[in-house]
């Protein structure tokens, strides 16, 4: 997918693009992916003070789901 490849390129991981796949993969049925991608997104978005504070059921819901 584009949004892994851009990762990959910028060296940097980037939740949103994880939380991104991991919808995409839920969406599509395919749950041993989605659940990995909600796994990484939630350990890099997890650390984003803002979305902690003003999105902590989107944080709860990622964490849920990587399980």
């Amino acid at each position: 997918m584009e949004i892994e490849a851009e990762n990959q390129a910028v060296g940097t991981p980037f939740g949103y693009g994880f939380e991104e796949h991991a919808e995409i993969y839920l969406i599509k049925g395919e749950t041993v992916l989605a659940k990995q991608y909600f796994a990484k997104a939630y350990e890099l978005l997890v650390q984003d003070e803002g979305l902690v504070s003003d999105k902590p059921g989107r944080l709860e819901r990622m964490r849920r789901l990587a399980r």
